[in-house]
């Protein structure tokens, strides 16, 4: 076995060790991951539609690639339950204190502002690694309203999953229901914080991250044309090539609106208006979705 310096200089990384970073909760005897791949996962904070499916498109390859060195890590310094069982497999979380009660109320006015001119907001709330497959799962901010004025909560989104014998990611839709103001489903964010005697610590990295760019609406350089989006016919390994989501309703017997997707000219009451500078598929209209609009996919 190799010590942590040699492993370290071969593998060309660095490590970083989980149980020193507060935006995240983990479980699993496995303390160290690449430091690359954990800078790649945006715990911590917010993703406006633009830089979430920047990552989504074009950095899964990255997540892959890294999750295999941190592997190969594992493997060179194996770690042991307390009967002996080799352990392969880590659950990294959002840490909810960090999100809801330290970044969410610094970030409530912007994100609001974002929900109420019809951009999803989504976090990312946990990245699961075994032998087998690697899950990456994003869930969603949405508004509230009360007799007090409006509330932040939080919905399930979508979870995307990659296996290693397939080769390739897809996508399951854990919520279809796409109001951002008072959707059906939702849950409260957790109303007593605890920070283990953190504070220091947390306010530090909150002060990190606020000072980080971020955008919540859409930029329309990334969105504006449809070549700009164009599909490469040689996608890259981390394209998401398989969409799992419940059967659609006929489309003569019902209209609305799905995850990101319009499915005729009717619209689901108290969902926000569409932007202007992006197109909406008719099926009635056209069989074949629009291609190369990103903003029209299920992810």
């Amino acid at each position: 076995m190799t010590s942590n310096a040699e492993t370290i200089s071969r593998l060309g990384t660095r490590l970083t060790d989980l149980r020193e970073k507060v935006q995240v909760t983990y479980w699993s005897e496995l303390h160290y991951i690449s430091e690359p791949l954990f800078q790649l996962l945006p715990f911590g904070r917010a993703l406006g539609p633009t830089e979430f499916y920047h990552f989504i498109d074009f950095e899964y390859e990255r997540v892959v690639r890294l999750t295999e060195q941190t592997r190969e890590y594992w493997t060179e310094h194996p770690t042991f339950t307390y009967n002996q069982e080799l352990v392969s497999e880590l659950t990294i979380s959002i840490d909810d204190t960090f999100f809801w009660h330290y970044y969410t109320p610094a970030r409530t006015r912007e994100i609001t502002e974002a929900l109420l001119q019809g951009n999803r907001i989504r976090f990312l709330s946990s990245f699961f690694v075994s032998e087998t497959e690697i899950k990456v799962e994003f869930q969603e901010i949405r508004l509230l309203t009360t007799e007090h004025g409006t509330q932040l909560v939080g919905t399930l989104g979508n979870e995307y999953t990659y296996r290693p014998i397939r080769g390739d990611w897809t996508v399951t839709s854990l919520n279809t229901d796409v109001a951002l103001v008072n959707p059906s489903r939702f849950f409260y964010p957790i109303t007593i914080p605890n920070t283990h005697g953190r504070e220091t610590q947390y306010t530090e990295e909150l002060n990190h991250i606020l000072s980080l760019p971020y955008n919540f609406g859409i930029d329309q350089h990334y969105w504006s044309s449809v070549d700009s989006t164009e599909v490469d016919e040689t996608l890259p390994p981390s394209s998401i090539s398989r969409i799992q989501t419940p059967e659609l309703p006929h489309l003569d017997d019902w209209c609305g609106c799905r995850s990101d997707l319009c499915y005729c000219d009717k619209y689901r009451p108290g969902t926000p208006p569409t932007p202007p500078y992006i197109e909406l598929w008719n099926p009635r209209l056209c069989a074949a979705p629009i291609p190369g609009l990103h903003y029209l996919r299920q992810g």
